[in-house]
């Protein structure tokens, strides 16, 4: 067993409320791409209160 078989998951061990809001920061599809993290992610983005359905990228100015 090598010691990459022993990391934590440190984003399971965020308080709900933390990664709730982390998920929230997000555009909607990025947070429904979580989904795919674990069992536990699985259905923690439909808890967003803060949905955002707009594909226009900030950062690289262009709509997707």
């Amino acid at each position: 067993m090598s010691s990459d078989d022993n990391v934590d998951d440190r984003l399971s061990m965020f308080p709900e409320e933390i990664t709730l809001h982390i998920l929230s920061l997000m555009p909607t599809k990025y947070a429904v791409r979580t989904s795919i993290l674990s069992k536990r992610w699985r259905y923690r983005w439909m808890f967003v209160t803060n949905l955002d359905f707009d594909d226009y990228h900030p950062i690289n100015g262009q709509w997707s």
